[in-house]
């Protein structure tokens, strides 16, 4: 279940970047968070006394300070809100791609200040967002649906931004959502239908993939069933009878790539294309 912060008061370009993102904190790894009088006072200025300006010289001024690039990047996570709040976006941005670049899965909170979850690729979202450039957008928040289960804050904005940009007739790639969490690896677009990486939909599905190379042929299976596909071959068997594969299986760039449609629904899995985003739903 997806759990949010209880956010008073906050601009709308700064939400996602407090968004629970569907990560309990339990499961968070253990931080040593930069506990300086500096960055105190910027959190109390941030978050209790609402003096944005304020925060934002004491986050700097603790930046400064800062003996390590993991508390750099824990305070520049909050510097970057700040900015948003500010309205200052490219500062927000600069802020946050220091923290991507240290580490882009980091994630922090700071609950007894009512800050949870903060997250640097979805702030580089909401910051493109708000300048206006939905292409840059949809890129950012993709690496957090990719990474991040149940995401349902980021979902709204990011479908909201590709059916703008394919209405305004822009080349979207498609992005296909297994379970509330983007699919990684390779995608492709064949014959109207979408090939996946077949090692990324196993995992997505819970399936076991076998794979034999001096063949080109690999097996995906559960309990249930047991579905034999070759590469550029139509012809596959499924619980040892014949079917056909379109479009069929072919060679990726890091391993063999299955048709999405053909496989989810052959293993009980509904599959549901919206032409208006280029996104597949798969549940």
């Amino acid at each position: 279940m997806n759990r949010f912060l209880a956010v008073f008061s906050v601009p709308p370009c700064g939400l996602l970047a407090l968004m629970a993102l569907g990560v309990l904190a339990s499961s968070l790894p253990a931080q040593a968070q930069p506990r300086s009088a500096a960055f105190e006072a910027g959190l109390i200025a941030l978050r209790k006394t609402n003096d944005i300006p304020l925060a934002i010289g004491k986050l700097r001024e603790a930046l400064d300070g800062a003996t390590s690039a993991e508390d750099r990047a824990t305070i520049g996570l909050v510097l970057g809100l700040a900015y948003q709040w500010q309205g200052q976006t490219d500062e927000a941005i600069s802020a946050y791609r220091a923290v991507v670049a240290y580490n882009p899965e980091l994630t922090v909170s700071f609950r007894e200040y009512k800050l949870s979850h903060l997250d640097a690729e979805a702030g580089l979202g909401d910051c493109y967002w708000a300048k206006g450039d939905a292409t840059a957008a949809t890129q950012w928040w993709e690496k957090v649906l990719r990474r991040v289960p149940d995401a349902s804050a980021i979902v709204v904005q990011y479908v909201g931004a590709r059916k703008k940009l394919v209405a305004e007739g822009a080349a979207v790639p498609p992005f296909v959502m297994i379970g509330g969490l983007g699919l990684s690896g390779e995608l492709r677009d064949s014959e109207g239908s979408l090939l996946v990486s077949a090692s990324d939909l196993a995992e997505s599905l819970s399936l076991k993939l076998d794979w034999e190379d001096g063949e080109q042929q690999g097996t995906l299976s559960n309990e249930q069933h047991r579905l034999v596909f070759t590469l550029d071959k139509h012809e596959g068997e499924l619980d040892n009878e014949p079917v056909t594969m379109t479009p069929p299986p072919t060679a990726g760039d890091d391993g063999p790539l299955v048709p999405l449609r053909f496989v989810a629904e052959t293993f009980g899995h509904r599959v549901k294309w919206d032409a208006n985003t280029r996104i597949a739903w798969v549940g």
